[in-house]
């Protein structure tokens, strides 16, 4: 027995007449939407941006308040340490004199470079002038999107240089800090050690 197989009609002319409608309209309004997108992804971007900005600074001040805390109480003993050990008798005082020296230099080190990443700088802003808003009028929408996303774009290349150079002097100071703590350490230890030796 043999059977035939017709094909089956999806559509009917009605629904093919919306399709069309939605067609056309879907390619009437790509080229806004598309540049109102890719506006939206660089301001996002430049959002995000902005955000890491603020939270690198945060991070050099809570350092700096270590460091500045860690330098007090190291300014404070430091006294003593010179008191007690200078002239310098033995070896393990000579070495406590010369670790002091080095420790304290880390440590300014440290805060220099904590004092250089939190300076003030301006962070790269999207403008709001008297000939942006000229532009807006004259302009059609794309060409305000593209406009802004360039400008975004600027931004973005700015923010992300001083990024980068706050995030190597935070990245040394994070060095100077941890070999600070070391030195710390060894500085206590010699004191220890050469109290017991006497």
């Amino acid at each position: 027995m043999r059977v035939l197989l017709r094909p089956i009609v999806i559509f009917s002319k009605k629904p093919m007449i919306e399709i069309q409608k939605i067609t056309h309209s879907f390619e009437r309004n790509v080229p806004e939407d598309k540049w109102k997108f890719l506006y939206e992804y660089a301001r996002k971007s430049l959002d995000e941006d902005l955000k890491r900005f603020q939270a690198i600074d945060d991070k050099a001040a809570k350092f700096l308040t270590l460091v500045t805390v860690v330098f007090g109480v190291f300014s404070s003993i430091t006294p003593w340490i010179f008191e007690n050990w200078i002239p310098p008798s033995d070896a393990i005082s000579w070495f406590l004199i010369v670790l002091v020296g080095l420790t304290f230099i880390v440590l300014v080190l440290s805060w220099s470079l904590l004092f250089r990443a939190i300076k003030l700088i301006k962070a790269p802003r999207m403008p709001l002038t008297d000939s942006l808003i000229q532009f807006f009028w004259e302009k059609e929408f794309p060409d305000i999107y593209f406009a802004l996303t360039k400008t975004c774009k600027a931004a973005l290349g700015e923010n992300r240089k001083v990024i980068k150079r706050k995030g190597e002097l935070i990245k040394n100071a994070y060095i100077c800090i941890a070999i600070s703590a070391w030195l710390v350490a060894a500085d206590v230890s010699l004191i220890i050690l050469s109290k017991l030796n006497s």
